[in-house]
C-alpha cells in the first residue's frame, strides 16, 4: 500500500494502479487504500469510479476531506 501511495504521489499511475488492486484485493476495507485508489481515479478523470472509493473510505471512517473536495471542486460529488 505504501508503495502504492508512493508511485501515485511520483506520478506512476499504471504502476499505482497495479500495486493499490493487489493491495485492494488484500484488504477491501482498508480506508486508507480506498481513499488513495479514489485519488488514483480522480487523478484519471474517472470520476466515478473516484466517487465510489471515496465513498468508500469515507464510510469506513477516512477522516481526511481531500478527496472529496476535490470532487466537489469538479463537480462530481453529492453528499
Amino acid at each position: 500500500m505504501v508503495y502504492g501511495d508512493y508511485l501515485l504521489k511520483a506520478g506512476q499511475t499504471d504502476k499505482a494502479t497495479e500495486e493499490l488492486g493487489i493491495a485492494i484485493d488484500l484488504e477491501p476495507e482498508n480506508p486508507t487504500i480506498n481513499y488513495n485508489l479514489g485519488l488514483l481515479y480522480l487523478k484519471q478523470k474517472n470520476y466515478e469510479q473516484a466517487k465510489t472509493y471515496a465513498k468508500k473510505a469515507y464510510d469506513l471512517g477516512f477522516p481526511l476531506p481531500g478527496l472529496k473536495n476535490q470532487l466537489k471542486q469538479a463537480g462530481k460529488w453529492d453528499e
